[in-house]
Parts: structure tokens; C-alpha cells; sequence
């Protein structure tokens, strides 16, 4: 969860009524595509941890209420790619107007060689399977197979 779902009940939003002011969990706090950029920001850290978490409940809250978590600066470090460890940085950062839209980010790793140029081809191929039927999924997987196999492995 983004650390702006987060808030105690003084800090409520202004227009909120005074029954949702009862109760101050994140549940009340409108979801924004920034909010899966951090989510997103934090996927990427893990996985280039090797699954050791980004952050845990305590992190965010620290991280909210100090403007600042040691425990993330040091996971950042940790990552040896210095674009992607930018790249996660500002996806987690703590101001949500900072935070791009994913397709700036996807630019970003485009132009950083952080995407693999089967991407795309990839990418195409998601779109055509993800709603059909199973049958017609397999056809189109099927279809795209030498494609896959020459851009994956040259």
C-alpha cells in the first residue's frame, strides 16, 4: 500500500463526512495510478532482492511520518543496476505528484536498456491471449511461438 492510503484521523481528508472521519483506514482514501506506481516501485525492489521485502507495514508508516526510511535507502542500495535503482527510487517516492505515469516509466526503462527488446513482441502477445477462450488462446500462442523463440533467444 502507498504510504498516502495511510493517515490519522486529524490529517482526514477535508471533505470527507463526519462518518468517514470515524474511521481512518486506507479503505476511504480514493485509489490513483500513483498508488500503483509505488506498489509497482516496490514489486520491482523485491524482485531484484531476490524476494526479500521492500518495506513492511512499520517501514511505510516510518517512511510517512519521517519523510524518509533508512530500511529502503538500504534496499535501494542494494541494487546494482544504477538505473534501476533510480528508477525504483522515484517509483516510491514518498510525494505521489513525483511519481510518473507507468508509461513514462516504461519510456525510462526502454531508454535505459532495463526492457528486454522482446518486449513488445511479448507485450502484443498478452493483449491477443488475456480474454479469449482457452482454445483460441492456445492458437495464438501457438501462432506467435517461432517469433517468441527467435526474438527471446536470437
Amino acid at each position: 500500500l502507498a504510504p498516502e492510503r495511510f493517515y490519522s484521523p486529524k490529517e482526514a481528508p477535508k471533505q470527507q463526512t463526519t462518518s468517514m472521519m470515524q474511521s481512518s483506514s486506507a479503505t476511504d482514501t480514493p485509489l490513483t495510478p500513483a498508488m500503483d506506481i509505488f506498489s509497482t516501485g516496490c514489486v520491482l525492489l523485491e524482485t531484484f532482492l531476490n524476494g526479500e521485502r521492500a518495506m513492511d507495514l512499520g517501514d511505510i508508516i516510518e517512511y510517512r511520518k519521517l519523510k524518509s526510511s533508512n530500511t529502503l535507502q538500504q534496499k535501494l542500495s542494494k541494487i546494482e543496476y544504477s538505473a534501476l535503482r533510480a528508477a525504483c527510487r522515484h517509483m516510491v517516492h514518498l510525494d505521489p505528484k513525483e511519481r510518473l505515469s507507468a508509461s513514462a516509466y516504461l519510456e525510462r526503462f526502454k531508454e535505459n536498456h532495463l526492457v528486454p527488446e522482446s518486449f513488445e513482441l511479448m507485450s502484443k502477445l498478452m493483449e491477443h491471449i488475456t480474454f479469449c477462450n482457452p482454445d483460441h488462446r492456445m492458437a495464438v500462442a501457438a501462432s506467435y511461438y517461432d517469433r517468441v523463440i527467435r526474438e527471446c533467444l536470437g
